[in-house]
């Protein structure tokens, strides 16, 4: 499911944070990467002594073995972000984690969960995750969308965009022997309004066509990557 872990409507009294993991398919070693982008506008900020704001957090990243729960992996991270005033709070940019953990081939149950330490406020988000045995078969992980933000590309793991298209890349771990890989990045139109007859069947839950994208419209390539694939790469 290309949405588990994302945060999929906005709840004002819910934390906002996102999950992604992925297979290190090119990486020799293997193993897993997770990502978590904390959402500050989502977090209470507190006044310190000296008028400035602060929001504090815990987040524990795991990954446990799908089906038997046991622990495999485990990372804490206990942060303080901080404004100058309430203002400059309300301005805060997404903070990013990421952890990359080697494991042996399997699948595993990713959690992310949060904790506003202000509030005792808590979250969480999970996803299942397959790392593959090594084998000649083509494979094809996860797509990871990407940024760019004070000139650099950083991982964007919320489900909607706002950025403009040439700020934005996509890209993924591929992993096989004479194999042809394509990238190809498109913008499709959306309309959640559409009317249809009422003898149509509704499209289920999910679907691009459910989200109101327009699938049989004509499409805008942005990116388009082909590249012959000998063992491990990244497009």
């Amino acid at each position: 499911d290309p949405d588990a872990g994302r945060t999929l409507q906005f709840d004002p009294d819910a934390l906002l944070f996102d999950l992604e993991a992925r297979a290190l398919l090119a990486d020799s070693a293997g193993g897993i990467e997770a990502l978590v982008a904390v959402d500050p506008r989502s977090l209470v900020f507190e006044a310190t002594e000296t008028g400035a704001q602060e929001a504090r957090y815990q987040l524990i990243v795991s990954a446990r073995a799908d089906g038997a729960g046991t622990l495999v992996r485990e990372q804490v991270w206990t942060d303080t972000l901080r404004a100058s005033d309430a203002a400059a709070a309300r301005q805060q940019g997404t903070a990013l984690h990421d952890v990359r953990w080697a494991v042996p081939p399997g699948s595993y149950l990713i959690e992310a969960r949060l904790d506003d330490l202000s509030v005792q406020r808590e979250g969480s988000r999970r996803l299942r995750l397959v790392v593959p045995e090594d084998g000649a078969t083509p494979l094809l992980g996860r797509l990871l969308v990407d940024v760019k933000r004070d000139g650099r590309y950083v991982p964007h793991l919320a489900r909607m965009l706002a950025h403009p298209k040439d700020s934005v890349r996509v890209r993924a771990a591929v992993r096989g022997r004479a194999a042809q890989a394509v990238l190809r990045v498109a913008r499709l139109p959306s309309d959640t309004t559409v009317a249809r007859p009422p003898h149509w069947l509704s499209p289920s839950r999910g679907s691009l066509a459910y989200q109101g994208v327009r699938v049989d419209s004509a499409r805008e390539v942005y990116q388009s990557t082909p590249q012959d694939v000998e063992g491990r790469t990244e497009l």
